[in-house]
């Protein structure tokens, strides 16, 4: 069994790697396809609960979409050129690939999918499977996508009230979300390196909630006596809620950088006001670890001459070094 799960995750990545080759828009669609049929056995056997629900409705969301993409792609190969055709057909392609992505106002299957599943497959629908739709909507890009970027970084406002960490995640990932599409948009190789810094800081963040079995804001308080666990928890939610001087900050930056270049400032206020509240919510998932440790948010000199806590301090002392050293990589490689 095991062997089949690892040979359908090799399927899952191969088909994305696949898709990225082909130039007829019907193999992309072939691709997709492959990538649904081999993410469907991952949600089986790594859900306990609602395992048949979710397949289901994952299953007709991305069928219903790929339905629409593949109509809408044989239509304009048919009548007209496709990258000339109507905006109309350009349109409904985009639709249909944020039909796939869980965009605001198409994420209602996405958030059902991330309260009810695996902290595995909340990675995997949160970042991989997001790869093949996001890269072909680079190719049908437009000034429409402006209503979705807005409606995105406004969606945060609900996540307010959420005390399920997973929703916490999938309301964040829709916010990311607009910041993605912000990117690709003016850059694609800003856009590369913002999904990967999003995906890896998600992937830590994940794999400790994972292993100490936490869904839930609450669950943190039993274990708020592992300093290390807190000390890193900490630094990856703050760089994935962009707080300076962490690695996530410096990916906003750029993107502020840019919308200022082109005068989307008003857009841009938006999406900085959808990022303040998603940070508060980040905040408020380690109120309990500030409420019951306070002297961990405060200079306290003991900490540095105990030799108990001396490797804490140098796992946070190294972590800002590696932001500090990646956002400079990053810098050279835009230059």
């Amino acid at each position: 069994m095991n062997f089949l799960l690892y040979l359908f995750m090799i399927l899952l990545i191969m088909s994305i790697f696949f898709s990225f080759t082909f130039l007829n828009m019907l193999g992309v669609y072939m691709m997709m396809e492959l990538n649904m049929i081999s993410y469907l056995p991952l949600l089986i056997f790594y859900n306990n609960n609602n395992k048949n629900e979710i397949v289901f409705i994952y299953y007709i969301i991305q069928s219903l979409s790929s339905m629409i993409f593949l109509l809408m792609v044989v239509i304009s190969l048919i009548l007209f050129d496709l990258y000339d055709s109507f905006d109309f057909i350009i349109i409904i392609i985009m639709v249909s690939l944020l039909i796939k992505l869980g965009c605001v106002p198409f994420h209602f299957w996405y958030m059902y999918m991330m309260k009810n599943m695996s902290w595995l497959n909340c990675y995997l629908l949160s970042t991989i499977q997001k790869l093949m739709p996001m890269y072909f909507l680079y190719q049908f890009l437009n000034y429409y996508m402006y209503m979705f970027i807005l409606m995105c970084s406004l969606m945060v406002f609900f996540s307010l009230n959420e005390v399920s960490l997973r929703m916490i995640l999938a309301y964040s990932s829709i916010n990311h979300m607009s910041w993605m599409i912000m990117c690709i948009m003016m850059s694609f190789s800003i856009w590369v390196i913002y999904f990967f810094i999003y995906s890896v800081i998600l992937f830590f963040i994940i794999m400790i909630l994972d292993y100490y079995d936490i869904y839930y804001i609450s669950n943190l308080l039993f274990y708020s006596g592992n300093l290390t666990v807190i000390y890193l928890f900490s630094l990856y939610v703050f760089s994935l809620g962009g707080m300076p001087p962490f690695l996530g900050f410096y990916m906003k930056w750029y993107v502020m950088e840019m919308a200022m270049n082109n005068m989307i400032i008003i857009l841009y206020l938006f999406m900085i006001l959808g990022s303040m509240m998603m940070l508060f919510n980040y905040i408020r998932m380690m109120y309990v670890y500030m409420l019951f440790y306070q002297y961990m948010m405060t200079i306290n000199m003991y900490m540095y001459y105990n030799f108990k806590n001396y490797n804490n301090n140098y796992i946070v002392i190294w972590l800002l070094y590696i932001s500090l050293y990646l956002f400079l990589l990053s810098t050279l490689f835009l230059l």
